[in-house]
């Protein structure tokens, strides 16, 4: 029942992600990250019933728990989806728009269809220019298919130091990069209309353009910045943002607001988990 999928060398997570769904040969998938704990013992069951019983479903996620360590402890926060996104209702059914615009599904959450999800890395789901491997899956995945969601939270994901989202703002930047770079193909393969894909790529150029400043990377920052001022002229020529050119050329500036920005970040976290 048990099968261990290795080689002599590290391919990487898009790779190695990619070869373990090749592998797979069951009916249905799912994943748990080396992060992440499955806290939920009626998780599975409840999102493989509801994919037997719906023929139109692709995957199934859920809500989850999250935790930091911070002050030499764990801290929490419970139902993940249900304080954080701004208390609106998770999509459900055809997300593949809301998808496109931000992730909002864990993919340790996750029960796939084994058939679509192979499907979908076959076609190109996961390349290794990319920089994550929830995102572009669930993507192929809601273009062809209906997404589900549970409210129950059946998961526990740890943030943890040197994980993909937590490793600095260069780090941050590189993301950011690898995710254009996907949203692109994606909306290539699908055929998106210009203006989703301007609206799913300038979610992303956004906080790219400020983590290039925190970063000191100019070249990144400029290049953001030109892309925003053809693309969202309404932000690039707000205060903020004709702000951020102004800071990128103080050191002392620069220094000042990526405390200030760190200090945002150690108050919410304060404020939220417990």
């Amino acid at each position: 029942m048990i099968r261990v999928i290795t080689g002599n060398f590290n391919v990487g997570l898009l790779s190695n992600y990619a070869r373990l769904i090749r592998a797979s040969r069951g009916a249905f998938i799912a994943s748990c990250d080396g992060d992440d704990m499955w806290i939920d013992p009626g998780k599975l069951q409840r999102q493989v019933d509801l994919l037997r019983h719906n023929a139109d479903t692709g995957a199934v996620h859920t809500d989850f728990d999250h935790i930091l360590w911070r002050r030499n402890r764990w801290h929490r926060l419970g139902s993940f989806h249900k304080q954080w996104y701004d208390k609106q209702p998770v999509p459900q059914g055809h997300v593949f728009s809301d998808l496109l615009r931000r992730n909002f599904i864990q993919i340790s959450t996750v029960c796939f269809r084994g058939e679509l999800v192979r499907a979908s890395v076959d076609n190109g789901a996961l390349q290794g220019s990319y920089s994550v491997n929830d995102w572009p899956l669930c993507l192929h995945v809601a273009a062809l298919s209906r997404i589900e969601y549970l409210p129950e939270s059946t998961t526990l994901y740890r943030k943890v130091s040197g994980s993909i989202t937590n490793s600095g703002y260069a780090a941050r930047v590189r993301m950011f990069e690898g995710q254009i770079r996907m949203i692109e193909d994606v909306c290539d393969h699908f055929a998106v209309s210009l203006a989703e894909r301007t609206n799913a790529l300038t979610q992303l150029y956004r906080p790219m353009w400020s983590a290039a400043l925190f970063a000191r990377d100019d070249v990144t920052f400029n290049r953001a910045l030109n892309w925003l001022r053809n693309n969202d002229p309404s932000y690039a020529n707000s205060w903020r943002a004709r702000l951020l050119p102004w800071l990128a050329a103080s050191p002392i500036a620069r220094y000042a607001l990526q405390k200030i920005q760190n200090l945002r970040v150690l108050c919410r976290e304060a404020r939220e988990y417990r």
